[in-house]
């Protein structure tokens, strides 16, 4: 059996060699699974938050940091949520251009984050 991958009349844009379907806002929930190019302004503050490896008084802790992660948490126009692993210094009503993959029902995984000073890329 030959299995082909459902296609969208959307068009498609290539970054960082993942192709991502342009879309708006209203219609994320039709894409889950798939990689979306979203635009978009943030809607609240931005939060951040400081996952540690270990207890403070082990070893594992000081030494070994490959547990160690920061994950960004914001909202966009339109009830959007976009979680990114990593640190993005973004700030309220900054335009963003998000490309990620839509993980649930109004929720984005984010690959990448534009803004008009920054670029933030999660590898």
């Amino acid at each position: 059996m030959i299995f082909r991958r459902k296609s969208y009349p959307y068009p498609k844009v290539r970054y960082r060699d993942r192709d991502y379907y342009v879309i708006n806002i209203t219609k994320l929930n039709e894409l889950i699974g798939e990689n979306v190019k979203v635009e978009g302004y943030i809607k609240d503050k931005v939060k951040m938050i400081t996952h540690k490896a270990g207890l403070p008084w082990s070893l594992e802790s000081r030494v070994i940091e490959k547990d160690h992660y920061h994950t960004t948490y914001f909202n966009l126009e339109g009830g959007v949520v976009v979680e990114f692993r990593g640190i993005a210094l973004l700030r309220s009503n900054e335009h963003v251009v998000i490309y990620g993959k839509v993980v649930g029902r109004n929720t984005i995984e984010a690959h990448a984050i534009e803004t008009e000073n920054a670029i933030y890329v999660f590898e």
